[in-house]
Formats: C-alpha cells, structure tokens, sequence
C-alpha cells in the first residue's frame, strides 16, 4: 500500500497534537494495571530517600548484597546504600556513561536535554574497595558485565533503576530478565518513564512484581521499592 507524503505529514501534525494525550494515557494506563493492583503496605515522607533506603537495608538484612546501580551521576545514593550495607562482601556497581543523558528526557513540567547529568567523564571517587564504577552507555557495557559477573548463586541482588530514560530503563530490566531469577529494585523517578517502561516489560516478559515501600506515602509514589522474580508464561483459557 502506497502512503503519499500528504498523508504522512497529516499523521505526523496529528500525533504532535495528541502527544500530551498519548502521555496521560500511558501514565493512567501503566497506574491502572502496574500500580493500583500492587500498592505497597508501607511508605514514608514525600522524597525522604533516607527513610527509604532504610527500610531497604531492614528488609534485606545484614547481607553480601551485589547492589547494581544504574545512573550513578555524582554517586549520592550510591555512598548513602554503601553506608547501609556494610557486609565486607558486599560488592556495589555503578553504571553510567558519565556524559550525562543520550536523549532527551521529556516530562510534563520540564525537558531535560541530552547530556544533562554529565560529569564530563569523571566516576565519583569512592575509597571503599567494595566499589566500582562501568562507564559507558547500558547498552554497550551491560552485557559483557554480566558475562563476567554472574548473577547466579545466593547472594541478594539490589537493583537501583534511575536512568529516568524510557529506553534505558526498559533495556535494563529485559537484560537483568535473562540473567537473575529474582532482584529487589529501586527506582528512583517512578512515575513517567520508569513506570511505563516496567508496565511494557511486565506485559512482554513473565514476572511477579511486588512493591514493598514507596515515598510519599498515601500517594502516588515518586520512589519506590520491591522484588521482581522471573516466572514461567501461563497461557490463560
């Protein structure tokens, strides 16, 4: 079938006029399946990340936690996890290309632009030998990190998703999926791009989701926190 130029640029005009539609209604459509089905029992402050990630270290215990971490940015959240887990074989992971955003990161009440973020290259420096840093775009370093470093076995896995891209986000759980049964996770701005990306993979890949705690406690939550586990496909009749 022919599609002439007329047409094509209609159909662009029109999604450009629909695009605040078209995101309400993946937030509402990924709340109304995702979220409202799974509220968390527990919740603190609106944006008091300190008692989130407290009760993160209560629920996971005195463990050889492997903590993943993905947009590490200037390594806030990562000194604030490293000084709540403070097993000696505990191993923290921090992932990010260090020149700030790929794309840019569209929200309702701002944008920002590609390679925000950026520390011009430059990891954090971290004197706890427990830490280390992969720089580079997700897509180019997570998979030899995993073929390298196995998820296997009973160690805890931690993972703290705030690469508050759509793209990345959704990258990150379809490549954990092959590589860890089960993982607790944080993600850091929830409710656009986080959110949707994890109603997509929920709907593409068989997993249980349950989410433990939330920020802004009575709610929609701007953090949360839970377990993902890997399930068998269930064909209903």
């Amino acid at each position: 079938m022919h599609v002439d130029p007329l047409s094509r640029r209609g159909m662009t005009d029109w999604l450009a006029e629909n695009a605040e539609k078209t995101r309400r209604y993946r937030v509402e459509s990924a709340l109304e399946r995702l979220y409202m089905p799974r509220q968390p029992a527990h919740g603190v402050p609106k944006n008091d990340l300190p008692a989130l990630y407290d009760y993160v270290a209560e629920t996971l215990g005195d463990v050889p936690v492997r903590y993943l971490e993905f947009g590490v940015a200037g390594g806030l959240s990562m000194s604030r996890m490293i000084e709540r887990f403070q097993h000696p074989d505990a191993r923290f992971t921090g992932f990010d290309s260090f020149e700030g955003l790929p794309e840019d990161w569209v929200l309702p009440w701002e944008t920002k632009h590609r390679g925000a973020f950026s520390t011009k290259g430059q990891a954090p420096r971290a004197a706890d030998p427990r830490v280390s840093f992969v720089k580079g775009w997700f897509q180019n370093t997570l998979s030899a990190f995993l073929a390298a470093n196995p998820l296997g076995g009973t160690r805890p896995l931690l993972v703290h998703y705030d690469a508050d891209l759509y793209s990345s986000t959704l990258f990150v759980l379809a490549t954990l999926w092959h590589n860890a049964s089960e993982h607790y996770f944080i993600f850091d701005e929830f409710m656009e791009h986080e959110m949707i990306a994890l109603d997509d993979f929920s709907n593409a890949f068989p997993v249980e989701i349950e989410f433990l705690c939330q920020t802004d406690e009575g709610g929609y939550p701007s953090q949360i926190f839970g377990r993902l586990t890997r399930v068998p496909l269930v064909i209903g009749e």
